[in-house]
């Protein structure tokens, strides 16, 4: 039994001894994934920006309407029209079917700017990842560079105090003058500045990688080597053009704020759409009396003067196009 215990004493050690598993790049970045609330915001303008299209979308598709009400009183007409005082349950109901025929292009001009917002906010979702991913990145390679420059200054620190004992050793000996060992001193008063503000660079990188990433970076996996780049200008230039999501996503706004324009100029043309109305009505004001009935019409509106409304409207709309424009 004794056996078992110190067998079973000498593995927990063992494994205590043992370096936790190391965080590597990759890693690092999805932990910035789950908790980085720029992100996070990317994400639901996205989100956002679908349901919109969807809406939009729906504007396309017949509308269907039920109204009704009822109710339970006393009336006295006063020998009017035939009626005295009467007790009335009064009720009406009614079903409306609208679908659009011709809306001047607005609808058309909503789905097109919605399906352009969504796309923008879609690259602005990507771009948000792209620069997490840098900034952790940054912070990795910060952490690890700190690491560096601390041993750096720790060995600088530990040469300096070894070349002043051997300093003071010759100069007991009367092998040197008094400022070799001066000399030696203030090279390793250097050497100790040198190792302070290495101690606080690792804090900051500590800190910022922490900030960023979420976690601490207790052990972090050897930075790998970076991928292959463009070989020049030109080529680096040509390939941010093509994949870069912030200008996806300006391009994805110009394209919405055009289809504002066309849904501005809309309103200066007429609407037109399909109706069907079926209804069912007891009067409140004459007992017993019940009507019931249904119609198919086409109903219109156009708006023929607006007080300068639609055309300020239209300017406002085109002066954001020029905006997403430029």
């Amino acid at each position: 039994m004794r056996r078992l215990a110190l067998l079973g004493a000498g593995l927990a050690a063992v494994l205590a001894a043992q370096p936790a598993s190391a965080l590597s790049l990759d890693e690092a970045v999805a932990l910035a994934r789950k908790t980085n609330p720029d992100l996070a915001q990317a994400r639901a303008q996205a989100d956002l920006a679908a349901a919109k299209l969807s809406e939009a979308q729906a504007q396309r598709l017949p509308s269907l309407a039920l109204s009704g009400e009822t109710g339970q009183g006393s009336i006295d007409l006063g020998g009017f029209f035939g009626f005295g005082k009467a007790d009335v349950s009064p009720r009406a109901a009614q079903v409306e079917l609208r679908a659009p025929l011709f809306t001047g292009g607005a609808v058309s001009a909503a789905i097109a700017a919605a399906r352009a917002e969504r796309e923008a906010a879609t690259q602005s979702a990507s771009g948000a990842a792209a620069t997490l991913e840098v900034r952790v990145a940054e912070a990795y390679a910060g952490v690890q560079a700190a690491d560096r420059l601390l041993d750096l200054a720790r060995l600088g620190e530990a040469q300096t105090a070894e070349i002043l004992r051997q300093a003071r050793l010759r100069f007991d000996k009367g092998e040197v003058a008094r400022t070799d060992v001066d000399q030696a001193a203030a090279r390793q008063a250097d050497a100790r500045a040198d190792l302070a503000r290495a101690t606080g660079e690792v804090a900051r990188a500590r800190a910022h990688f922490q900030a960023v990433v979420g976690v601490a970076p207790d052990t972090l996996e050897p930075v790998q080597a970076p991928a292959t780049v463009a070989a020049t200008l030109e080529d680096a230039q040509a390939q941010a053009e093509r994949s870069n999501p912030q200008l996806r996503a300006a391009e994805a706004h110009l394209r919405a704020a055009e289809a504002g324009v066309r849904m501005a100029e809309a309103e200066r043309l007429p609407n037109v759409a399909l109706t069907a109305v079926g209804s069912s009505v007891e009067d409140k004001f004459f007992p017993g009396y019940k009507a019931d009935g249904y119609s198919v019409g086409v109903q219109g509106r156009w708006t023929l003067f607006a007080g300068g409304a639609i055309n300020a409207r239209v300017a406002q709309a085109q002066a954001a196009a020029r905006a997403a424009r430029a």
